[in-house]
């Protein structure tokens, strides 16, 4: 009988976290980051898991809206990571990698004028992306195929900043 009690509770256990799915974090700004991701499924691929489809894993998300409380650090932020995730995911040739590059410095030009310099955030928002062997390969990859390439800064109309 206890055999059958254990067991019952087991599968009930496991059965209520079916049912019962992650929530989403409500932030004080009205902000609603997505739920934490497993991080097993989110580590699969080099995408992993952007439940909300906004370009940002949400690993990712909610690392750069829970450690950082500044609006525009979270602007910054999210468009470096949404666009270190578009190369990760879109390059596979040197003609991806001047677009995915043109990206990045438009992203590091959004820095620049939300801050007056570049605060280095773009490293970090790329470090935190990077933690799997599979996305630091991509990384490299990435580099690889940009080896000897000479790339200049695009001129922008209107403002680097995505909105």
């Amino acid at each position: 009988m206890r055999k059958i009690t254990f067991i019952s509770v087991v599968v009930s256990l496991l059965l209520s976290g079916c049912v019962n799915p992650p929530k989403p974090l409500n932030l004080p700004n009205g902000y609603v980051l997505p739920p934490m991701p497993d991080s097993t499924e989110n580590n699969e691929t080099i995408g992993g898991i952007d439940s909300n489809d906004n370009g940002v894993r949400d690993d990712v998300e909610i690392w750069i809206y829970t450690e950082h409380e500044n609006k525009d650090m979270h602007q910054v932020m999210m468009q470096h990571a949404r666009q270190i995730q578009r190369a990760f995911l879109n390059v596979k040739s040197k003609k991806d990698v001047h677009i995915a590059f043109d990206e990045m410095d438009k992203s590091i030009q959004c820095e620049i004028d939300m801050f007056g310099s570049h605060t280095r955030l773009y490293e970090k928002v790329l470090s935190k992306i990077k933690n799997t062997k599979a996305r630091v390969g991509k990384d490299l990859e990435i580099s690889r195929l940009a080896g000897g390439e000479v790339f200049s800064s695009p001129k922008y109309k209107g403002s680097p900043c995505e909105k």
